[in-house]
């Protein structure tokens, strides 16, 4: 496959597991993709979730959860959804991209103390980073 694909990481609301698989496949595959991330509710970048990447050496600078109309002009050749349950509510995306589903619960969801929250988003992140790493080779 010839060229940078366009990656969209879907999440409820852009604040956890997009925005981390968003980060990896910028860091791991940023030579074969362009990423990119959105929220069907967006919210704002969980704090536990920023801290995590900023430890993990990730510029957070760019990094915030929005909706599908700030991308809404991009094409989009792969979309992401990390998890099943987002596939029923996506927005109308033309041209139609391949669609690709991860399943992920989001740990930010829970009410857990910060502690296990962290040792979550930790967990998370690395299945996370495990499926992007699976998905660049596949481009290889």
């Amino acid at each position: 496959m010839a060229g940078r694909k366009n990656v969209v990481f879907v999440s409820e609301k852009n604040a956890c597991r997009s925005i981390i698989a968003q980060a990896y496949a910028q860091k791991l595959g940023f030579d074969k993709f362009d990423s990119q991330s959105f929220g069907l509710h967006p919210d704002r970048l969980h704090y536990l979730v920023q801290e995590f990447l900023k430890d993990n050496g990730v510029d957070t600078t760019f990094y915030f959860s929005k909706a599908y109309e700030v991308i809404e002009r991009r094409k989009i050749d792969l979309l992401i959804l990390m998890n099943p349950s987002l596939k029923d509510q996506l927005p109308q995306i033309d041209p139609k991209p391949d669609i690709e589903v991860w399943e992920f619960e989001d740990p930010a969801r829970k009410d857990i103390p910060e502690s296990d929250m962290s040792r979550e988003i930790e967990e998370l992140a690395v299945a996370i980073q495990q499926k992007v790493k699976n998905l660049v080779e596949r481009y290889n």
